[in-house]
């Protein structure tokens, strides 16, 4: 993982967070703020991948966006459970072939400030990510298991509408790859061990509805 683009991303993700509390006035206090309910969030994601020291044959663009979604549920007004994904191409150094990387969790994440509009979070979570390339006749696939753990901010603006942003770390378990060969007696699957971890992190900013 690359150390700078890390802590640059931090820095950005506070400095966000400081000038958002600055810039909007705090929600009346005769509205609630963040009841029990629910959460739809959709997300501008920045993915970094640890991807090139294993492989120096295939190089990987590192840095990639994408999209992303998460689907919450307020249990309590300290805790909240939700099912966040994200999706991203990257480049590679072969022609016409990019590495498509997505995945989701489930995770639990625990809020301060318990009725201030200005929430910041801690969360973790477990899930599973997904890794697919294709060259002409070939198809690259990897899937695993995987943790993520990070910290991010919640902003009521008005009503059921809030600004987040969070710093994600992930941690794969990336146990074998399926390669399929497409050919005159049709696809040919062969499965090659891998046995390797993968790590990334991902910054994200995004608005979401309280419905």
């Amino acid at each position: 993982m690359n150390k700078r683009h890390e802590l640059r991303a931090v820095g950005t993700l506070v400095l966000a967070a400081l000038a958002l509390a600055g810039a909007w006035r705090p929600v009346q206090a005769a509205e609630p703020v963040h009841v029990q309910r629910w959460l739809l969030g959709l997300d501008a994601v920045a993915s970094t991948l640890n991807a090139n020291d294993k492989q120096p044959e295939v190089l990987l663009d590192e840095r990639a966006n994408g999209p992303g979604l998460q689907v919450g549920w307020l249990l309590k007004p300290t805790l909240m459970l939700r099912v966040s994904a994200a999706a991203a191409d990257h480049g590679t150094n072969i022609a016409g072939t990019a590495l498509r990387v997505g995945g989701g969790t489930f995770d639990a994440a625990w809020l301060m400030r318990e009725g201030q509009a200005f929430r910041p979070y801690l969360f973790a979570g477990a899930g599973g990510y997904q890794a697919t390339a294709t060259n002409d006749a070939l198809v690259y696939e990897i899937s695993g298991p995987g943790l993520a753990f990070g910290a991010g901010w919640l902003l009521r603006v008005r009503g059921s509408v809030s600004l987040h942003g969070e710093l994600r770390v992930e941690s794969v378990r990336w146990p074998a790859a399926d390669v399929t060969i497409a050919g005159e007696g049709g696809p040919r699957a062969v499965a090659e061990p891998l046995d390797r971890d993968g790590w990334g992190s991902k910054v994200a900013v995004g608005l979401a509805w309280w419905p």
